[in-house]
């Protein structure tokens, strides 16, 4: 039997080819796809920061940032597992801990674990200048928050220590912080929930820092205590807005909000003019 060759006509196949070429020439061309330009040192591709560049994230795996551990006689840090390990052993002293990077308007969080000792105190600095012009956003281990500030080595309140809810206590407590320092505002996040918003423009510039102390209070105490910050991020901060996050707000037009008013022990209280 002799072997039979088919031989297909070229015109059909060769019309197949053209038609899907031309499909996926202009399916590319309606949706072409980005791709990020590599970094041009390292090579890497790199993918946008989002919402406020990023000026630091730090996880500290080791400390190849450099961060500055000057040593003094009433504490020390340690990069370990992952974190930033601070020991405060003056009563009555506090750490603060000088990034690698500096800025001055920052958007900055971190999660901060106490794991040891009675009580401290823990958050940032911003507008920091030196050691005698900052403003410091700090929680404590017992529950409660302040915003103060610091210029010409002289205290000032811009809240007033506050007790919160959303601050975690007791022994290995975990709290996310997050401060923004820009535009006149002082920002002031407890675990996603904000703990405090106000206007102060008396300092600027400067830069930023973890800070962590022993309270003089418990001066009984004479363990050393220790916090540990893990998950720094630093980035410059968007535009001011107001935040939406208020429990409470009234207009004193209307008594519809059963305002305790009337006639007490020779006061009276009473809603005039969208006043109380």
């Amino acid at each position: 039997m002799k072997n039979v060759k088919i031989k297909l006509p070229l015109f059909p196949i060769t019309g197949v080819l053209i038609a899907v070429s031309m499909l996926l020439s202009a399916f590319s061309a309606a949706a072409p796809v980005q791709v990020p330009a590599p970094n041009e040192s390292t090579g890497e591709v790199q993918q946008e920061a989002g919402p406020g560049e990023i000026v630091l994230d730090e996880k500290f795996v080791d400390n190849s940032n450099k961060w500055d551990f000057s040593t003094n006689e009433y504490s020390e840090s340690v990069i370990e597992d992952g974190k930033l390990k601070v020991r405060v052993t003056g009563n009555g002293k506090f750490s603060h801990i000088k990034p690698p990077v500096d800025a001055e308007d920052v958007d900055i969080s971190a999660d901060a674990q106490f794991a040891k000792g009675d009580s401290m105190q823990y958050g940032f600095l911003c507008h920091y200048t030196d050691k005698d012009n900052y403003i410091q956003a700090v929680a404590s281990t017992k529950g409660s928050f302040t915003i103060i500030k610091k210029i010409k080595s002289e205290f000032s309140d811009l809240v007033t220590w506050n007790p919160s809810n959303s601050i975690n206590k007791g022994p290995d407590a975990m709290n996310h912080l997050r401060l923004i320092c820009g535009g006149g505002h002082i920002t002031f996040y407890i675990n996603d929930t904000l703990a405090a918003d106000v206007v102060d423009s008396s300092l600027s510039g400067g830069s930023y820092r973890l800070v962590a102390g022993w309270p003089k209070s418990d001066s009984e105490n004479s363990v050393p205590v220790e916090m540990n910050f893990s998950n720094l991020v630093v980035r410059k901060p968007l535009a001011w807005e107001p935040s939406t996050d208020f429990v409470f707000s009234d207009t004193f037009d209307s008594k519809d909000k059963a305002w305790g008013l009337g006639e007490n022990d020779g006061y009276t209280i009473q809603l005039l003019d969208g006043k109380k």
